[in-house]
């Protein structure tokens, strides 16, 4: 969704790199490489990227590491863990994840994404979308059911569809 607006605002080239899951071990080399200065320092090498994006958390030391190589702005579309948040430059962050905007904190509703409003939505439906897989936040059933329960009778005049996401 942030590459697409960028798009629409000047001409981009985006590289996509995908990032392997590492072992616990080359994942704390690697948090070395980052916060010690002098540890596994390394000379740039090619072309120096202008602007480092990434989501999941899988990215964040990869782009950590990059950043502090090349100098190059780092963005993280989640909330990172609160050792890395004050190392990027801008965290779009879902305002649910509860953090407060201000300082490199900026708040979206929801993930970022390529959504375009088209103007279709009918006044007397709505969408409630539950689930997903994330291990850094608890499940309530009872809670939830108390605020779907609260939005369905909000507005009786209003059709509600309700769905999750799929299951991996």
């Amino acid at each position: 969704g942030i590459l697409g607006e960028l798009e629409r605002l000047i001409d981009i080239h985006v590289e996509y790199i995908s990032v392997s899951y590492n072992s616990p071990i080359k994942d704390f080399l690697l948090y070395l490489k980052i916060v010690i200065p002098w540890f596994g320092d390394v000379k740039k090498k090619g072309k120096v990227p202008d602007l480092l994006i990434g989501t999941g958390r899988r990215t964040h030391l990869p782009i950590l590491q990059t950043k502090k190589y090349n100098n190059s702005p780092a963005v993280v579309c989640m909330s990172p863990s609160k050792i890395f948040r004050k190392s990027f430059d801008l965290c779009f962050v879902p305002a649910h994840d509860g953090l407060h905007s201000g300082g490199n904190i900026f708040l979206t509703t929801g993930p970022p994404n390529c959504s375009v409003a088209g103007n279709k939505h009918k006044e007397d439906h709505g969408l409630i979308l539950l689930g997903g897989v994330d291990t850094s936040h608890h499940w309530d059933d009872l809670d939830m059911l108390h605020r779907v329960r609260k939005i369905i009778n909000s507005d009786e005049k209003v059709f509600w569809t309700i769905s999750s996401s799929p299951v991996p």
